[in-house]
């Protein structure tokens, strides 16, 4: 297996991590490479008669952990890659590689951890989070000293990430849609305070505005008309297009429209699911469009094209989901996001300006364009 400088690093990091109770973490940006690292660090360092866990959070990354760990040769007396690990499965490990760590502080994946008494690492891309007390958690899981950062600069600058480039299209007037979302969200809350009385009320409203203003966005019809312009513009130009969506509906709607596309979701079977994304990823099928199956765990290089047809304000699930189009391919010079400014409502739009920050901080090149065709 050959190893970028970067990983290599990584590697050596990890090998200094191991016996009874030994952390180490790694943080390496979406597209570096993070699979590789831990498969390579166990390959070098597990014993023949080690029991090896790698948990996992979607069976598409069981499949990128066993296709990693057969690369790598990875030999034990034990090596099992799932997705939803017991904590009766990690109690007798010597080693725990945990994929997407960033889940650790939940309650199920902290009891995973705890159980094991063996050498624990950790692969992500995006380790903090919106809750400080989660945070606290975690460094403290993993402790001082035992966490190693790949900058993304030494990853895009080695030709292992594609430079990203986002539009963002701004299709309202500013505040268009607040009397309408504030009337909707008022009758939802009514509604909201009888199911769950033990909320408080401004909690519950809250919930309320963001059901009724996430309703206006996947309704919104000149919203949809953009997207699927969009995806089929970018299709003529040969390129592989993903769009991701809130719901499942949402989606078979563009289908409808946009030729050459298939939804991919997690209740329409694994088979069918890995033919879709298998399909995307050889190139014979040109859009993808998927639900939060692309949060995580989804390696399509060829991908060079990101719709986000609804998005939060998550930075970490922002980072993960435009790293769906960073990923080097050839005759990919640049991976391109388009995002939606959401002017005409409140909550939107403020959450549109929290992406834009996220973009900022990864160094993407931001425009603005009121028409899809002015993005040509």
């Amino acid at each position: 297996m050959n190893l970028r400088p970067y990983q290599s690093r990584a590697v050596d990091f990890l090998q200094h991590r191991i016996g009874i109770g030994a952390r180490g973490l790694v943080v390496c940006p979406a597209g570096g490479g993070k699979t590789i690292i831990g498969a390579a660090a166990l390959s070098i360092s597990a014993q023949p008669w080690d029991r090896i866990g790698w948990a996992c959070n979607t069976r598409e990354q069981v499949e990128q952990g066993e296709a990693a760990l057969k690369a790598a040769g990875v030999k034990a007396a034990w090596v099992k890659c799932v997705a939803g690990i017991t904590r009766e499965d990690t109690a007798s490990l010597d080693f725990l590689v945990v994929d997407e760590v960033h889940h650790l502080p939940s309650a199920s994946w902290s009891l995973i951890a705890d159980a094991c008494r063996g050498t624990i690492w950790g692969l992500t891309a995006t380790p903090k989070s919106p809750d400080p007390e989660r945070n606290f958690w975690f460094a403290r899981f993993w402790g001082e000293g035992n966490t190693i950062t790949i900058p993304r600069a030494e990853v895009l600058e080695g030709g292992h990430l594609a430079h990203g480039r986002v539009v963002i299209l701004d299709l309202d007037q500013q505040g268009e849609f607040d009397a309408m979302i504030e009337s909707a969200a008022q009758l939802e809350s009514l509604k909201m305070a009888r199911r769950f009385p033990m909320l408080d009320k401004q909690e519950i409203y809250r919930r309320a505005q963001w059901r009724t203003t996430l309703d206006l966005l996947i309704e919104n019809p000149a919203r949809n008309a953009a997207v699927v312009e969009t995806a089929l513009m970018e299709i003529g130009r040969g390129q592989s297009v993903l769009v991701l969506v809130a719901e499942i509906e949402q989606g078979e709607r563009f289908a409808a429209l946009i030729p050459d596309s298939i939804v991919a979701h997690s209740k329409m079977g694994a088979k069918k699911r890995k033919a879709a994304i298998d399909a995307f990823r050889d190139g014979t099928l040109r859009c993808l469009i998927a639900t939060s199956l692309a949060d995580e765990g989804l390696d399509v290089p060829r991908a060079s094209v990101l719709i986000l047809a609804t998005a939060g304000r998550s930075g970490a699930k922002l980072e993960q989901r435009t790293g769906r189009v960073m990923r080097p391919h050839e005759g990919k010079g640049v991976g391109l996001v388009y995002d939606f400014a959401d002017a005409g409502a409140s909550m939107a739009r403020s959450q549109g300006l929290a992406r834009r920050r996220v973009y900022k901080q990864l160094g993407y090149a931001i425009e603005t364009s009121a028409l899809c065709a002015a993005a040509a």
